[in-house]
């Protein structure tokens, strides 16, 4: 080792011995600073190594996650011992040792991780199923099955976002060659109308998207289900479409939506559908005119929670009556 590289370990400890001592200052990190761990060399290594240890056996969350980010797989055992702790510590514990490479070892007690009350504990516990990797086993797939369904949307997006990596879907979701959403293709769709107020458009989508995980997760082929996108026109009428469910002024492109076929025809009734959450009336109309029956249930929905608005309930009667007779 180089007197610079020794040098650079021994204040390495230094700094890491001092917030070891002022935990308070580190309220917002969770884990104490990886990058000194990893220029620590020899034997400030061992001994900080040994440091940790110890604040692990205290129930220190910053020490476990450290010992897990910091890759110091001399403390996998002492992480073993606190597998089964509650709370933030013992999440951290486990968190660790995913990041060692023994995340398999807490599987059980990420799962129940999941169904804890913070959301932020939540959160985490969906991640660290994320970064055991494939391939996908059958509690972890229903655990973040289960979370997608979270009533908080991080919790939920990240579930998604889980799910689609390790099934390997991404491909089906992302605009090609980019990390970009791609909103119109039937994943992203569905995924759309799970953010609805409305339970007549949000339950379906839901159990839609939770049918087809379950078939991919139990071997059916992905490209067999009708999950790829092929543009066929432009992103132009999308635009427009979206101006005008945002501004009164601007009239919703019927001619240009009637012209629409397949995936791009369902995205664009998916986003009159969401605007319903905002009883945007022109919506209403638009989905009457474009013959969109399997709105019907959450027209009715809605027809019910604003029964005392009567321009809504107007509207909502004259669109059902359109539908119903188409």
């Amino acid at each position: 080792m180089s007197d610079a590289a020794s040098e650079k370990s021994r204040l390495a400890l230094a700094a890491l011995r001092g917030q070891m001592t002022r935990p308070d200052e580190l309220w917002r990190r969770e884990t104490y600073d990886v990058s000194l761990v990893q220029a620590l060399q020899g034997p400030e290594r061992a001994a900080f190594t040994e440091i940790l240890g110890a604040a692990i056996d205290q129930g220190d969350a910053l020490a476990a996650l450290t010992a897990g980010q910091g890759q110091i797989a001399e403390l996998t055992d002492a992480l073993l011992r606190h597998r089964a702790a509650p709370g933030w510590f013992g999440l951290s514990v486990r968190r660790g040792l995913v990041a060692l490479g023994a995340g398999r070892d807490v599987i059980d007690e990420l799962c129940s991780d999941t169904r804890q009350s913070g959301a932020m504990h939540r959160f985490a516990a969906v991640v660290a199923l994320g970064e055991i990797g494939a391939p996908l086993d059958a509690p972890r797939f229903e655990a973040l099955l289960r979370a997608f369904a979270d009533p908080d949307s991080t919790v939920s997006k990240a579930a998604y976002q889980e799910l689609l990596r390790l099934l390997d879907l991404q491909r089906f979701a992302r605009v090609p060659g980019t990390d970009t959403p791609e909103l119109r293709a039937p994943l992203e769709r569905r995924l759309l109308l799970t953010r609805s107020s409305l339970a007549a458009l949000r339950e379906v989508a839901r159990a839609e998207l939770y049918a087809l995980f379950r078939a991919v997760f139990e071997g059916v082929s992905p490209d067999s289900l009708g999950l790829e996108f092929q543009p066929t026109v432009g992103r132009e009428v999308f635009l427009r479409l979206g101006e005008a469910l945002f501004d009164a002024t601007r009239p919703i492109p019927l001619a240009e939506l009637r012209a629409l076929s397949g995936d791009e025809r369902l995205y664009a009734e998916a986003l009159l559908a969401k605007s319903l959450d905002r009883r945007w009336l022109p919506s209403v109309e638009a989905l009457a005119e474009l013959g969109a029956r399997w709105v019907v249930p959450a027209l009715r929905e809605l027809a019910a929670l604003d029964s005392q608005d009567e321009v809504v309930v107007a509207a909502l009667r004259k669109a059902l009556a359109f539908l119903d007779g188409a």
